[in-house]
């Protein structure tokens, strides 16, 4: 088991944190219980698939996809959400974005990846597989616009890789982590518990638990497990954040929207 020291990732700049954690809540947390109830993003939108260890696939040679596996989900996904001026299943931005992204994979992984950023509190919010005709701001997003609060997006989709229509959600830091998200996460939770990886034991009972290895021994099991690691550059790894290497050889953290902003 890993154990991070909690004062390493609060740094030096703890006083701007704490002062743009309390501006953050401010704006966005109206009720002051960290619940953020007030919060649109995907009105009733059940969760399909949680961040950290989650069940996977494996692509086979012919093409095709096998699941009952494990792997690491770096978002939470969520489908079949609410009606909203006159749009079934929206996407609504949650909170003001500085700027904004679009990227088109061509119907491959993501699909499309929309990127709403917090330059401010240091922030991406990462949404994948939106049809790109059913995106109300697509100039707006390849303007590199700001985005604000409540503004809607677009309708959920399934281009890219998934069984059908869902967002797969994540937020991503800009540097190495965010300390608002970081304290956040500590003012909720514990730093005992978000600076706490995964144990072996919690490895171990999560693979039994799926198809392809239910009847497999423990060596079995971590064997998997470290290549699972090594292929995501994962470094740190638990049910809270995720910080792995990135495709440029920069240090980043996700985070579980769930667990920041009650199953945002």
């Amino acid at each position: 088991m890993i154990i991070l020291d909690p004062e390493k990732y609060r740094g030096k700049a703890i006083m701007r944190s704490e002062y743009l954690l309390k501006e953050f809540l401010k704006r966005y947390d109206i009720n002051e219980d960290l619940g953020f109830n007030s919060i649109n993003y995907r009105k009733g939108a059940a969760i399909t698939g949680k961040f950290g260890l989650d069940d996977g696939y494996k692509k086979l040679s012919n093409g095709s996809i096998e699941w009952g596996y494990v792997r690491i989900h770096t978002g939470v996904d969520r489908a079949s959400g609410n009606k909203y001026k006159n749009i079934e299943d929206p996407i609504i931005s949650p909170f003001h974005f500085e700027s904004s992204k679009f990227q088109d994979f061509h119907g491959v992984s993501y699909g499309t990846l929309v990127s709403l950023i917090s330059e401010r509190y240091d922030f991406e919010l990462r949404i994948a597989h939106m049809n790109k005709n059913d995106i109300l701001i697509l100039g707006d997003l390849r303007n590199e616009k700001p985005i604000e609060k409540n503004t809607i997006i677009g309708q959920t989709g399934n281009n890219g890789l998934g069984t059908g229509a869902h967002t797969h959600t994540e937020v991503k830091s800009l540097s190495e982590k965010s300390d608002t998200l970081e304290l956040l996460l500590v003012k909720k939770y514990g730093s005992n518990k978000i600076y706490q990886s995964y144990s072996n034991l919690d490895i171990i009972d999560y693979y039994i638990s799926t198809v392809k290895f239910k009847d497999a021994s423990q060596e079995e099991i971590m064997e998997d497990w470290e290549k699972v690691i090594e292929h995501r550059k994962c470094n740190f790894i638990n049910r809270y954040l995720y910080r792995y290497t990135d495709f440029d050889g920069t240090e980043k953290t996700r985070y579980s929207s769930q667990l920041l902003w009650n199953n945002l």
